[in-house]
């Protein structure tokens, strides 16, 4: 029986051997307002124009989950298919996508279909498809690869810092003042996804160096000892090197890699 891996585009990976169903992004709730769909033929442009258009439009910018029909053509494709997506605390996705494996089990019972709640978004999801794909090539069985998925997903954490204030602003989350004196002194955000999936504010530091201090303490305090990190960064390559030589600084095991948002994550 064949395989197939499925994931919404919070899983950061560009076009490659998995299929990634997209999020639309709308940069402007006024008529006629241009949507960009995170979809698999996404480019790495196409990320630095979305977000030079999140920063000169005044109004409110939105996402959009994929629908549970998109998640019905992807089910389709095969007769095992494990799916995961961006948590379900952040989106509908989750949800949108058992209610396509229900549609889809109600006419073809004999398929095979798992939905994962990442609990996560970006890096933790890229990471488990790569596991998924490394057990399938090993001969695992469907029950098997779901399980080693599941655990992964439940024994991984992610940490995450923000130097940009603009969007939060934007939708009413912190104040225009706030945001704007956060700027002006070069303040970062850092901040946990917590065992259920929701975001966890837990400080701020003055300047990338303190950024970093704050988000390997957070790593040695949650057990980390080295093994593999996978950096997501929007637009940042630069401050993405400096984490990793610190990580590589302090864990002289640690195997870490670097990759670019799409567009779902480089939008928060």
């Amino acid at each position: 029986m064949d395989w197939f891996i499925a994931a919404d585009s919070s899983c950061d990976l560009f076009p490659s051997q998995f299929s990634d169903q997209g999020f639309g992004i709308n940069p402007a709730e006024e008529a006629g307002a241009p949507v960009i769909e995170d979809a698999p033929s996404i480019g790495f442009d196409t990320v630095p124009f979305v977000m030079r258009v999140m920063e000169n439009e005044s109004e409110v910018s939105t996402t959009a989950c994929p629908s549970p029909q998109a998640w019905v053509d992807l089910f389709q494709k095969s007769d095992q298919v494990v799916a995961i997506t961006i948590s379900e605390r952040l989106s509908g996705s989750f949800e949108s996508a058992s209610v396509a494996k229900n549609m889809v089990l109600a006419d073809h019972p004999d398929k095979k279909i798992a939905v994962i709640n990442s609990c996560s978004t970006g890096p933790e999801v890229a990471l488990c498809i790569d596991l998924m794909a490394k057990c399938i090539r090993m001969g695992d069985s469907f029950d098997e690869v779901v399980a080693k998925a599941q655990a992964f997903v439940d024994e991984t954490r992610t940490v995450f810092s923000l130097s940009s204030f603009n969007n939060l602003v934007k939708n009413g989350r912190i104040p225009k003042l706030v945001g704007f004196l956060a700027g002006k002194l070069g303040v970062w955000g850092i901040g946990i996804g917590s065992d259920k999936g929701e975001i966890i504010l837990k400080g701020k530091a003055r300047g990338a160096a303190k950024c970093i201090k704050i988000i390997l303490e957070d790593m040695f305090s949650r057990g980390y000892n080295g093994g593999r990190v996978l950096i997501s960064h929007s637009l940042n390559p630069d401050f993405a090197q400096r984490v990793a030589s610190a990580i590589k600084e302090h864990w002289s095991t640690a195997k870490v890699d670097i990759i670019p948002c799409r567009g779902l994550d480089a939008f928060y």
